[in-house]
Protein backbone atom coordinates (compact mmCIF):
# COMPACT_ATOMS: atom_id res chain seq x y z
CA UNK A 1 0.00 0.00 0.00
CA UNK A 2 1.43 3.26 -1.03
CA UNK A 3 0.19 6.58 1.26
CA UNK A 4 0.93 10.14 1.70
CA UNK A 5 2.02 10.91 4.94
CA UNK A 6 1.47 14.56 4.77
CA UNK A 7 -2.65 13.41 4.84
CA UNK A 8 -1.81 11.92 8.40
CA UNK A 9 0.54 14.80 9.49
CA UNK A 10 -1.59 15.48 12.67
CA UNK A 11 -3.03 11.97 13.04
CA UNK A 12 -1.94 9.23 14.58
CA UNK A 13 -0.65 6.75 11.31
CA UNK A 14 0.44 3.86 13.43
CA UNK A 15 -3.34 3.09 14.81
CA UNK A 16 -4.78 3.21 11.02
CA UNK A 17 -1.77 0.55 10.24
CA UNK A 18 -2.86 -1.98 12.63
CA UNK A 19 -6.62 -1.22 11.79
CA UNK A 20 -5.67 -1.99 8.03
CA UNK A 21 -3.73 -4.77 8.51
CA UNK A 22 -6.12 -6.53 11.00
CA UNK A 23 -8.80 -5.85 7.82
CA UNK A 24 -6.76 -7.70 5.04
CA UNK A 25 -6.36 -10.59 7.73
CA UNK A 26 -9.98 -11.52 7.94
CA UNK A 27 -9.50 -11.61 3.56
CA UNK A 28 -6.46 -13.95 3.86
CA UNK A 29 -7.89 -17.86 3.51
CA UNK A 30 -6.50 -20.35 6.03
CA UNK A 31 -3.15 -21.88 5.34
CA UNK A 32 -2.00 -18.45 3.28
CA UNK A 33 -0.18 -15.28 5.06
CA UNK A 34 0.09 -11.80 4.26
CA UNK A 35 2.35 -9.13 5.13
CA UNK A 36 1.66 -5.45 5.02
CA UNK A 37 4.22 -3.13 3.87
CA UNK A 38 3.00 0.28 3.75
CA UNK A 39 5.48 2.85 1.17
CA UNK A 40 5.66 6.48 0.99
CA UNK A 41 4.04 7.71 -1.71
CA UNK A 42 5.95 10.64 -2.77
CA UNK A 43 9.46 9.44 -2.30
CA UNK A 44 8.75 5.07 -2.50
CA UNK A 45 10.21 4.73 0.87
CA UNK A 46 9.29 1.96 3.29
CA UNK A 47 7.39 3.52 6.10
CA UNK A 48 5.93 0.82 8.11
CA UNK A 49 6.39 -3.71 7.50
CA UNK A 50 3.77 -5.62 9.69
CA UNK A 51 4.59 -8.86 11.02
CA UNK A 52 3.54 -11.56 8.76
CA UNK A 53 0.14 -12.49 9.62
CA UNK A 54 -1.64 -15.83 8.87
CA UNK A 55 -5.19 -15.50 7.09
CA UNK A 56 -8.43 -16.61 8.78
CA UNK A 57 -11.10 -17.25 6.12
CA UNK A 58 -12.31 -20.35 5.86
CA UNK A 59 -11.52 -21.91 2.30
CA UNK A 60 -14.61 -22.38 0.44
Amino acid sequence: MSLDEQTFAEHNMAAFFSVIDRYFTRYVPMNSFMQLVVLSKTNGSEIRRCPLRAGRSPLL
